[in-house]
């Protein structure tokens, strides 16, 4: 069995992940040539402006779980265009590529505790089968056994009545409750003796 929501969840997860790391490796590219071009930096804004909308939505759809980490958004406003990221000194860029990693640790952290979620989920689903089919099986058993005490039941009853008129004259002027008595007792005696032992 597969929790829907959860499924989500990790999906969503999953793809922002990719996507920031989309973002990072956008970035380093762009800045590495040192000239930015209009559609470069017309795509950044566009990458950048996904990645705030997506992170907001995330951290409502991941619910009071997930506590958004400020390093994702301090990159996305530090980051406010590719010519101003080409312009800013090694030390301050090394301090986002910093917080970019932190970010992204922090976000397979949380991955792999909806993952772990995912795995107890599968597991009780799975012992859930297993006992649900195995008390299936009983029930199915307890039935077939009650069935079969009924059918026994019948033909004893079937074979005593039978037996009653198939006897003689005498048997029918005890009357039938009498011989039903009298010929139970009889075969509960018959049953209780022990087989004598053959020389």
């Amino acid at each position: 069995m597969k929790d829907k929501g959860l499924e989500r969840k990790i999906a969503l997860l999953i793809e922002f992940i990719d996507e920031w790391i989309g973002f990072r490796d956008f970035l380093k590219g762009a800045l590495r040539d040192g000239k930015i071009s209009a559609e470069e930096e017309r795509k950044f804004l566009e990458i950048k402006s996904l990645i705030a909308r997506k992170y907001q939505g995330l951290g409502q759809t991941l619910g009071e779980e997930f506590s958004p980490d400020n390093r994702v958004t301090e990159i996305i406003s530090q980051a406010v265009s590719l010519e101003g990221m080409a312009g800013t000194s090694g030390m301050k860029f090394a301090k986002i590529e910093n917080d970019w990693h932190q970010s992204y640790i922090r976000l397979n952290e949380f991955l792999g505790g909806l993952e772990s979620q995912r795995d107890q989920i599968a597991k009780i689903s799975r012992a859930s089968i297993f006992f649900g089919g195995l008390s299936k099986g009983a029930r199915g058993l307890l039935r077939g056994v009650i069935k079969l005490i009924l059918v026994l039941a019948l033909l004893f009853i079937i074979l005593l009545f039978g037996s009653y008129f198939l006897a003689g004259e005498e048997a029918k002027e005890k009357g039938l409750v009498s011989y039903v008595i009298t010929t139970v007792k009889d075969w509960i005696r018959v049953a209780d003796e022990e087989p004598e032992e053959s020389e």
